[in-house]
């Protein structure tokens, strides 16, 4: 854990420098403007050698050597490598150490995603936004003020520099240092290597000279002199290097330049004279050092090889930059400080410039973003350490088989078995080493390559660049310079079109790779944000936990999903609580719950608009037309039973005819006389055909198939609340002889419907279902009334017009498609029990419903039904309204018509739309009075809810299981748990002034 209180610069690729620089006017530097009272008293009380202590700043490191009763003068400290829980600790503990205000810079700390962490490297060069770059250092002197520090030093790694990007750097440049100044704080620049891999040494001393000349120029105030580039630019010669590089004459700098000292120093008397001739205000030394640098600077000033005028002009500007850094701020003691609008969290931040920095080189074959998930042939492959937080997140959106190759014991890589991934497509490879080299790994390389010829393959390097030249020929190619968690997390989203994409090479790799190569993406896809960054404030975001928990604690629910989603980032993502009151297994984001009526918009809606798209369904058609016979035919006038049930194969409905409005019959019934044919579909693989003899009597008409698929959809149809079903429901087992009038303990030829664990319907019941459905007599009214009979026979229209049932039509044609793997009917053929939370302890059913489905109507029809049925997580319910919320189109395919989104999310009568439950203009009951006008959703009996507010781009999602162990509890209702939720989401929405500032990014 930790943070590295340095700025991310721009690293810009540059060639060469042109030989002259234009004479450029230098910016007067801040801190010279500051009222020089008090440093004119500290100059005239000061002794000598307390003066000279104050040019010399201590290295402070983690474990070493600490003495500070001999340093009470020294002008200030630089802290190295400390995490952030020691940090505000360790400065705050030096404060008394010092007889003066001291100078106070942190660098090189370690961190974690939730601590702010402004790393250098050349990814976040190419940052696109200036306005983030002032944010980020706004955000890091704010930090480092109130812990105490008074310097940020921006270290500019190995870059190569030209004409044409030197201007694009400093104006960067100054972008950060007016942010830090706004802080009172002191802006250094520290570190500039120079790296061109053909450029000579006069060259690269040149380069470095513009460079430094340039930065003076910019607002700087100080420079950090980079020892080691000094010696490879003029090898052997460190002192004219320095002298002719780094004077403030050839700079023509006002502001402080330091130096610091190397590890081993042979000889401080030569090393003092090269610092008063480069004319450095002061220097870094470690405490082992002190001693001898301080005694140097003595002797040299004592025998008049430097003057006290000098010491005091030097230590002049020394002391004005602290009396300009002394403005108080009040001091934090803890590892994080209360939030302001203007101060966005460490994760926040750090997810904007790393996600800025992750660059796809090459898009060769467009694999970025990856589709068609519905083959499920996605593969990664991670080479060196795992990755197994990118395994995660690509999970996230959809199914990824993974394999991993370890680093030989010699630092070799084996060779790839071309054949294991053939069945691939695509191969993700992430190259998680900390070198490579083709010639070491020659074998590993070679099947690399033929893997890539045959094959669709993205490399994926981690860490640093030079490794890509490697694969200076490959087509598809992308860098991340970090290998942290969240790196890992972000790359996971970026495959997927979770952001957009258009950072660029920051270097030259190779003749073939070159600077400014990269290609562009668009979002398309959900991804993890902030509630900053999508303009909600967390602290208030936060009384969702309040709430949940006050649910949980008064027995309301045993456990939750919750979710929220902003502008297509989702800044909320948590599970509560135990899957039972037992507390024997907690819930986890990959669980399923049985989400109740929500089936009916996020499966027979969404089916309903599928067909409506294919237009095989219309809105304002009878439900007749989808159905041959109309008739209610009634097995006593025939005196028998006679049902038979067939297996059905799933038909691929690209080879249904568009015309199909009647369901399929076999042919054999077709031909016979004084027949009534229906056939309707219950389940994934079971047909019901009813064959009933007439008899020669009249038949009733059914009324039911006068209504229009409009009305079933807005719950104005007249049907009566649900199927005529009581005589089932209310059965109870008195011996086995009467058991067996409805249901069997296990499966059979005549017993095929499987309602719960070990209890199977008879077969041939339905019918008798189907026929008394059919003689429900309307309201002749037809006004609004809530009915699961509604959605049940638009699922059997569908059926019919399919020809093969709802749940593999919805798998087909949306669900796998969009790379959903939670969402769907019957979980217990697809997942393990333990990932399944439970219902009700059914009395009907005699048991602990755990993944059959808890409405008694969708368990009689076998667990797939167009009012009850599904099972999800949130995230994939999050997938699937998101595709709503972006008009149909998600993944960089489109799934609906916007139109017909449109068209069935609008309100329609009273408070409902095509399906959905609306906020109308006296609000909804069921969602936060906040909610605008055109907010749609539904809520489940399980103690469910989705909400989708088109205006705020904003998804609230809510699952629970708060039937168990009574459906009787209605603890959650009368809490107002899933409400107060929602009006919480709404409260954390910033006001125009707060959303300003997170703006700055945009």
């Amino acid at each position: 854990m930790g943070i590295a209180f340095f700025l991310c610069l721009s690293t810009v690729t540059y060639t060469l420098l042109p030989q002259k620089e234009a004479i450029e006017k230098a910016k007067r530097v801040a801190f010279l403007d500051a009222d020089p009272s008090w440093v004119n008293q500290k100059l005239a009380e000061l002794t000598p050698d307390q003066k000279i202590d104050q040019l010399i700043n201590l290295l402070i490191e983690p474990g070493k050597e600490d003495l500070r009763g001999e340093l009470s003068y020294l002008g200030g400290a630089l802290f190295k490598g400390f995490d952030t829980d020691s940090l505000s600790t360790e400065i705050s503990s030096w404060d008394s150490t010092f007889s003066l205000p001291p100078l106070i810079g942190i660098t090189e700390s370690r961190f974690s995603p939730d601590q702010y962490y402004l790393p250098s490297h050349p990814g976040y060069g190419q940052l696109k936004s200036d306005s983030l770059l002032h944010l980020v250092a706004h955000v890091a002197a704010t930090q480092l003020r109130r812990w105490g520090g008074n310097y940020l030093i921006q270290p500019a790694p190995a870059a190569q520099f030209s004409e044409d990007n030197l201007e694009a750097f400093h104006k960067r440049l100054h972008r950060i240092s007016e942010a830090v100044q706004e802080q009172k704080v002191l802006f250094m620049l520290g570190d500039v290597n120079v790296y061109y891999p053909r450029m000579r040494d006069t060259l690269r001393r040149d380069s470095l000279t513009a460079i430094y000349k340039k930065s003076a120029r910019k607002g700087l105030d100080g420079l950090l002199l980079n020892q080691d580039e000094l010696e490879k630019v003029h090898p052997g010669s460190y002192r004219n290097s320095l002298i002719k590089i780094a004077t403030k004459k050839n700079l023509a700098f006002e502001g402080l330049i330091f130096a610091p000292l190397k590890d081993s120093i042979e000889n401080y008397s030569n090393w003092v004279e090269l610092f008063i001739k480069s004319g450095a205000d002061g220097l870094f030394a470690r405490p082992n050092q002190v001693k001898d640098i301080r005694e140097a600077l003595r002797f040299a000033l004592e025998s008049g090889k430097w003057t006290y005028s000098d010491l005091n002009d030097r230590l002049r500007r020394v002391l004005l930059a602290k009396e300009w850094t002394r403005e108080e701020m009040p001091r934090e003691t803890e590892p994080t400080f209360t939030l302001k609008p203007d101060v966005p969290t460490a994760q926040s931040l750090n997810q904007r410039l790393e996600r800025a920095s992750i660059t796809l080189i090459r898009n060769q074959d467009k694999l970025v973003p990856l589709r068609d998930l519905k083959r499920a042939a996605v593969h990664l492959l991670t080479i060196g350490d795992p990755m197994p937080e990118l395994l995660a997140q690509m999970r996230f959106y959809g199914p990824v088989s993974n394999s991993h190759l370890d680093m030989g014991s010699a630092d070799t890589l084996p060779e790839i078995k071309i054949r294991k991934y053939r069945r691939y497509d695509p191969i993700v490879i992430a190259l998680n080493v900390e070198a490579f080299d083709s010639i070491q790994h020659k074998s590993f390389f070679k099947s690399l390559r033929t893997l890539a010829e045959k094959e669709k393959v993205l490399i994926v390097n981690f860490g640093k660049l030079e490794k890509l030249k490697a694969f200076s020929f490959f087509g598809n190619l992308m860098q991340v310079y970090h290998k942290h968690e969240f790196s890992q997390k972000l790359l996971g989203q970026g495959l997927y079109g979770g952001f957009a994409m258009d950072a660029y090479l920051p270097i030259e790799v190779s003749e073939e790779l070159v600077y400014g190569f990269g290609t562009k993406t668009r979002k398309s896809r959900l991804a993890f944000s902030t509630p900053e960054e999508a303009g909600l404030d967390p602290l208030k975001l936060a009384r969702i936990d309040t709430i949940v928990y006050e649910g949980m604690g008064n027995l309301a629910m045993p456990g939750c999903q919750v979710m929220v989603v902003k502008g297509g980032e989702i800044v909320y993502d948590r599970a509560f609580g135990y899957h039972t009151y037992a507390r024997r297994r907690r819930v986890l984001k990959t669980d399923l719950y049985d989400i109740a009526s929500i089936t009916k918009v996020a499966a027979t809606t969404v089916a309903s608009m599928k067909m409506v798209d294919y237009r095989k369904l219309r809105l304002s058609d009878k439900l007749g037309r989808y159905f041959r016979n109309h008739e209610v035919v009634l097995d006593s006038i025939a005196g028998i039973d006679s049902l038979w049930v067939y297996r059905t194969p799933v038909i691929d409905s690209t080879a249904i005819d568009s015309q199909a409005a009647v369901a399929i019959v076999p042919v054999v019934f077709r031909s016979q006389p004084n027949v009534i044919i229906d056939s309707v579909k219950f389940g994934s693989d079971t047909t019901l055909v009813i064959k009933t003899l007439i008899g020669g009597k009249s038949v009733q008409r059914s009324r039911i198939f006068n209504i229009r698929i409009k009305d079933l959809l807005t719950h104005h149809s007249g049907l009566p609340a649900g199927l005529p079903i009581r005589d089932f429901v209310t059965y109870r087992r008195r011996g086995y002889g009467k058991y067996s009038k409805y249901f069997s303990p296990r499966k059979d030829d005549e017993h095929q419907i499987e309602v719960a664990s070990r209890l199977f319907l008879r077969n041939d019941y339905l019918d008798s279902l189907w026929e008394k459905t059919k003689a429900i007599e309307l309201d002749p009214f037809a006004n609004y009334k809530y009915s699961d009979a509604n959605f049940v026979l638009l699922q059997q229209a569908i059926d019919s017009i399919n020809r093969y049932p709802i749940d593999s039509f919805l798998s087909e044609k949306i669900y796998k498609p969009m790379g959903l793997q939670y969402l769907g009917y019957k979980p217990k053929k697809r997942f393990r029990d333990v990932q399944i939370i439970p219902t009700e302890r059914d009395r009907w059913r005699g048991q602990l419903l755990k993944g059959h489905v808890h409405d008694p109507t969708a368990a009689l029809l076998g667990g797939v039904s167009g009012n009850a049925g599904l099972f999800s997580n949130a995230e994939d319910m999050a997938h699937l309204f998101q595709m709503l919320l972006q008009g149909g189109w998600y993944g960089d395919e489109r799934h609906l018509k916007k139109e017909t989104i449109f068209l069935f999310t609008r309100i329609q009568k009273g408070d409902r739309g095509y399906g959905f439950d609306m906020v109308g203009r006296g609000g909804n009951g069921f969602a936060a009075y906040k909610a605008p006008m055109g907010t749609f959703g539904h809520t489940g009996f399980t103690g469910t809810c989705v909400w989708v507010d088109p205006q705020n781009e904003l998804i609230y999602i809510f699952l629970s299981n708060r039937v168990h162990p009574r459906a009787s509890n209605w603890k959650l209702n009368e809490l107002r748990i899933r409400q107060r939720i929602h009006e919480a989401i709404y409260e954390a929405m910033l006001d125009d002034h707060e959303q300003s500032i997170v703006d700055l990014t945009e």
